[in-house]
């Protein structure tokens, strides 16, 4: 099973995500491992941005696209991109 260390993971989430028309809105990436319940790992991938409730779909697609392209080449544990609600 392929893994890469979680600093890894979120270096190159990050470098995605400045990349994105999105930069200006990322605040801060989130990494970690966690469980299905049933004994499967992913990836839970929180993004951080501001005015979330004004996202689309449409708008994020592609970044969530980028990140699990970019992910599923180098680590096995599928990622599941986040955007919390604003506090």
């Amino acid at each position: 099973m392929k893994q890469v260390e979680i600093t890894e993971l979120t270096r190159r989430i990050e470098a995605i995500g400045r990349a994105s028309p999105l930069a200006s809105r990322l605040k801060q990436v989130t990494v970690e491992p966690a469980d299905d319940g049933a004994g499967n790992l992913y990836l839970r991938v929180i993004l951080r941005m501001d005015d979330p409730d004004t996202l689309t779909w449409e708008t994020v697609r592609p970044l969530v696209n980028a990140i699990e392209d970019d992910v599923i080449e180098i680590d096995d544990r599928f990622p599941s991109v986040y955007f919390p609600d604003a506090a």
